[in-house]
């Protein structure tokens, strides 16, 4: 029993670790990204506004950890979002790494957001909702180590908001597809990821009551759909 609890709090440890890494590099990209447009006073204004919503997230997570030893579910946090500006902002943090850093290599990355159509607003926790997001992006953008395209949808039913997430990437097969959730679980080379990002996706999933389908094909890329109740009864239920 000691050695499962140990486990299972080396594995909270290092996904809020990995989550909370990703919010640095958004802020540091985004630090990066101002010093080279400080003139631009437009261009600066909207890159502290990512940088203070960074910020906050970050502080948000780390506070997680002192939540490890509760068991009730706490619905106060849920708040009615637009997840396309979720969505927006997240592709926002994760600039740095598609369009910054990739082009400084000669790498070009293209987020097609056309088929985000209006949707209703949704109970979520944003923090969490915009993690997802991000680790889906990081996990696309390995897919496509010599660049490609994401293209976000969005669409609805009458209890449940739907985003689609595609990449142009390596895709995986079936045997890699039922292990992407697990933790530490990778396919990259070593000391190039963690195995963490999908797992903490998986992880929130199931705290906010998400649910996935992914499909892909190996050298056809792959589709991630997540499945959004609108109400949040769910998520407080889970």
């Amino acid at each position: 029993l000691k050695s499962e609890k140990l486990n299972a709090i080396g594995i909270m440890t290092a996904g809020i670790s990995h989550e909370f890494n990703n919010l640095l590099a958004s802020i540091s990209g985004n630090v990066q990204l101002l010093e080279r447009t400080y003139k631009d006073h437009g261009d600066l204004t909207d890159a502290l506004r990512t940088i203070k919503r960074a910020t906050d997230d970050g502080a948000e997570i780390s506070g997680k950890m002192l939540e490890f030893t509760k068991t009730d579910q706490d619905t106060k946090e849920f708040v009615s979002s637009d997840i396309r500006d979720l969505i927006r902002q997240s592709i926002d943090f994760t600039m740095p790494r598609w369009k910054n850093e990739a082009q400084a290599r000669g790498i070009n990355y293209q987020m097609d957001t056309e088929g985000m159509k209006k949707v209703p607003s949704i109970l979520c926790k944003p923090t969490e909702l915009r993690e997802v997001f991000i680790n889906l992006i990081n996990n696309a953008l390995d897919a496509m180590p010599e660049g490609g395209s994401i293209t976000f949808s969005t669409w609805s039913d009458d209890d449940t908001v739907f985003v689609g997430v595609s990449d142009t990437g390596e895709g995986m097969s079936e045997d890699v597809m039922k292990n992407i959730f697990d933790p530490f679980f990778t396919t990259k080379e070593p000391r190039k990821g963690t195995g963490l990002g999908l797992a903490v996706v998986s992880r929130l999933a199931r705290e906010q009551g998400f649910s996935f389908d992914v499909t892909s094909t190996p050298g056809r890329g792959s589709v991630f759909t997540v499945s959004v109740p609108r109400s949040g009864t769910q998520n407080a239920a889970t």
